[in-house]
């Protein structure tokens, strides 16, 4: 948001440091940031406007996943997938309707994707028109959040690999034709945005989220898998089922676009839980596209979502004691569905009760009238940068990698930042720079003194 308002202000696509134009940095990618200042450049700069791209990109993301699942099964299915998106989530980062309302890169890219794979679908009968229309959509995803590639490259490489081995030359040159255009495409864009607005290197990003394998770090995102995970870790694996179990194998470009899409979802999924970093963030993605498997799975359980019929098995299963899988089947359903819901609520709960005050718009409102008009502010809270009308300073990106680093595998790693080598005039400690500690060992000497406190954030004059 502070990269967008200064590209409208300014026309500097970057940051501001001490005042002063700085190179861009770990900010949200080019397509959401450029439709952010869209916004602020048709509405005025505003913490509304921002939102409202995030609105429309999630409406319009859900939009998406219901006619993709109506073109993979039925309306039903469609109707049921976006129930499950919504009510069986689990924690309130990953429900859309609370992603939804942040500046975030994760509901654009789900959007690009989805367009991609409803283009691709509909190229088997006209490729000339939807498989470039897929490239586009796709390379554009990509950008959109990097995270995505290695999931989309694997779920495009599969069937295509599948279809040279089998001879299918038809469905070759479609899934070759949207792999590799759309890698190029990508390709090109990196390329073109990076001379439009270069920046600094940042090492060691990748290994510190994308690749942990500390012990402690697998087995606490194992146990979230299990305590939020557990209705779409049972939707691929009941996908995966029916794949094997199919009688078609792939031999229909529908078939094989829904295999793709398994991959997609499947892979991103396997990533979260053995090799990422674990934050809940991180698990958002996979498990609002495994939401088409899992309402396949609960219709197959529940027999259609027959509310009387899951009464019914419940009771066999728990009065009678018969555990026939049909029975069985329907009562997991009924006890997945009740817990979800349960967390569901208590995420709603949290974001639009726990977690709503004004405690930001205090702050900055503190700032800009209290402080001296020529104040120089040091924070980590990087969401104030956007509302600040003073200099602002904050930690290089590389710190940010560092602190994680320190948080993820060494906790006596030194982090090499002195705050007060800026000279700041105050500083504003909030969520993010408590839980990383990185301004406590300036807080525990007499350089600074609380003057205002509100409920995130602590707000500290520089002692001269």
């Amino acid at each position: 948001m502070s990269v967008a308002r200064n590209w409208v202000d300014l026309g500097h696509y970057g940051r501001l440091l001490d005042g002063q134009p700085a190179p861009r940095g770990l900010e949200a990618s080019f397509p959401v940031t450029a439709s952010i200042a869209l916004a602020f450049h048709l509405f005025g700069v505003g913490i509304y406007q921002a939102r409202l791209v995030a609105v429309v990109f999630t409406l319009a993301t859900l939009v998406l996943m219901y006619e993709l699942t109506r073109s993979f099964y039925n309306r039903s299915i469609a109707l049921a997938t976006l129930i499950v998106v919504i009510v069986m989530s689990g924690r309130g980062d990953m429900n859309p309707l609370i992603v939804g309302r942040q500046v975030l890169a994760e509901i654009p890219m789900l959007f690009f994707l989805l367009a991609g794979y409803l283009c691709f679908l509909a190229a088997e009968k006209r490729a000339f028109v939807f498989i470039p229309a897929s490239i586009c959509f796709w390379s554009v995803a990509l950008v959109a959040k990097a995270q995505s590639f290695p999931f989309w490259v694997l779920a495009l490489a599969l069937p295509l690999l599948c279809t040279l081995v089998r001879q299918q030359w038809r469905s070759a040159r479609l899934f070759g034709a949207a792999f590799v255009g759309s890698l190029a495409l990508y390709q090109c864009l990196q390329y073109l945005f990076a001379l439009f607005a270069p920046s600094p290197p940042v090492s060691g990003l990748e290994e510190i989220v994308a690749l942990v394998l500390v012990k402690e770090t697998r087995v606490s995102t194992l146990i979230e898998t299990f305590q939020f995970g557990m209705p779409t870790l049972l939707g691929l694996c009941w996908g995966l089922r029916n794949f094997l179990r199919s009688e078609s194998k792939l031999q229909s470009h529908l078939d094989l676009v829904r295999f793709s899409f398994l991959v997609l979802a499947g892979s991103w999924f396997g990533w979260f839980v053995f090799l990422s970093i674990g934050y809940a963030r991180y698990m958002f993605p996979p498990v609002f596209l495994s939401a088409v498997f899992v309402a396949v799975m609960l219709d197959e359980w529940t027999n259609h979502f027959d509310v009387e019929y899951m009464r019914e098995q419940s009771v066999s299963v728990l009065q009678k004691l018969q555990f026939h899988w049909h029975k069985l089947s329907a009562f997991a359903a009924t006890v997945l569905i009740a817990l979800s819901l349960g967390q569901s609520l208590g995420g709603f709960y949290g974001a639009f009760v726990l977690a709503s005050d004004n405690s930001i718009h205090d702050t900055i409102r503190f700032l800009n009238t209290v402080t001296p008009p020529n104040a120089l502010i040091e924070t980590f809270e990087s969401e104030l940068l956007f509302l600040l009308d003073r200099r602002y300073h904050y930690p290089p990106d590389q710190v940010h990698v560092e602190l994680i680093r320190r948080l993820t595998f060494d906790y006596r790693l030194k982090i090499d930042y002195d705050p007060l080598a800026a000279n700041p005039d105050y500083l504003v400690v909030g969520h993010q720079s408590k839980y990383m500690g990185l301004y406590d060992p300036y807080l525990n000497t007499r350089a600074f003194r609380l003057v205002k406190k509100f409920s995130r954030y602590d707000i500290y004059e520089r002692v001269r």
